[in-house]
């Protein structure tokens, strides 16, 4: 209860853009956003594929890698499983 409310139990929660599972492991969030980060360099590399190397570089750190960095200070993945899947993409 929470100020005289009956909380719902839920298994995972979003909380500003951090998935939070029930048992705080951060595997569920780390699939969440690799797969996001995976699609979003999948549509970057059909249309950006005849720009400069400039320009899809700065494509891929505004739009993918800020996707796998937020708020990593929080949820530091310290599984090696964890840890290969954000390096994979």
């Amino acid at each position: 209860m929470l100020c005289g409310v009956v909380l719902q139990h839920v298994s995972k929660a979003r909380y500003m853009g951090v998935l939070l599972s029930d048992d705080l492991q951060w595997s569920k969030h780390v699939q969440h956003i690799t797969g996001k980060a995976n699609s979003m360099l999948g549509l970057l590399r059909r249309n950006l594929r005849h720009y400069p190397e400039k320009l899809r570089e700065l494509a891929y750190i505004s739009l993918v890698r800020s996707l796998l960095e937020y708020c990593a200070a929080v949820w530091d993945p310290h599984k090696i499983t964890d840890q290969l899947a954000l390096e994979s993409v």
